[in-house]
């Protein structure tokens, strides 16, 4: 259901170097550089081998801007997922979309 995570940090190679470490006994570990254009940022994935699971991207890390990607089917299900959320009083705090 969670298809990945982005965490901003404020030193690519120290938290780099951290996760490398800590994710090694789970068999994963750093696998990709995304250059980022047009105002994306920079980021680092980390995977398993088989899912890219975390990625990192450097800034000012703040505690309500994590990014977390759930996956759907389609968009019934997008649409079915934000209203539940709506239902639950969460707010609407959607920057951008991806379906």
């Amino acid at each position: 259901m969670i298809d990945h995570v982005i965490l901003t940090v404020s030193n690519f190679e120290r938290s780099v170097a951290f996760y490398n470490q800590v994710f090694k006994p789970l068999g994963a570990a750093m696998s990709s550089e995304f250059k980022g254009e047009n105002g994306h940022p920079d980021l680092k994935g980390f995977s398993d081998g088989k899912t890219m699971f975390l990625w990192l991207k450097e800034g000012k890390p703040e505690s309500k801007g994590v990014h977390i990607g759930f996956i759907a089917n389609n968009r019934a299900q997008v649409d079915s997922f934000y209203a539940a959320a709506l239902a639950s009083e969460a707010g609407d705090h959607r920057i951008t979309e991806s379906v």
